[in-house]
């Protein structure tokens, strides 16, 4: 055998178990393909079903009817709502950081009152 012939031959066999083991390769990286892909398909499956979920335990008829079986409270009314004004003052030894804190907190309040529109307009008469 020429060493021309000898060289094509092992370079063909070479060639042929490259081949082999390419085939093999790539037959473990689609197996590992499908594997992920299902993983992604039950992941989003599971996903749908929580959301679902979700809807359904935070819908308001639901917590609406939870809270009146777990919880006694009552609605609040317009007219046990006060001022802030109203509530009669205890004397603190720093009253006039106290006056200023209450005053402050009392302007909050007024306006985020004022801004859900839960308040009447002030007509600018003090109580």
């Amino acid at each position: 055998m020429r060493r021309s012939t000898l060289f094509v031959v092992c370079m063909a066999s070479a060639v042929g178990f490259g081949l082999f083991q390419l085939k093999y390769e790539v037959m473990k990286l689609e197996n590992q393909h499908k594997h992920v892909r299902r993983s992604i398909k039950n992941t989003h499956e599971a996903i749908s079903i929580l959301n679902a979920e979700w809807s359904h335990l935070t819908s308001p008829d639901r917590l609406q009817k939870l809270v009146e079986k777990h919880l006694e409270i009552e609605s609040v009314s317009g007219s046990q709502m006060i001022s802030l004004r109203n509530v009669p003052v205890h004397s603190y030894p720093d009253e006039t950081a106290t006056m200023q804190n209450r005053f402050a907190l009392d302007q909050l309040v007024s306006a985020v009152l004022t801004d859900n529109d839960i308040l009447p307009e002030d007509d600018g008469h003090d109580e």
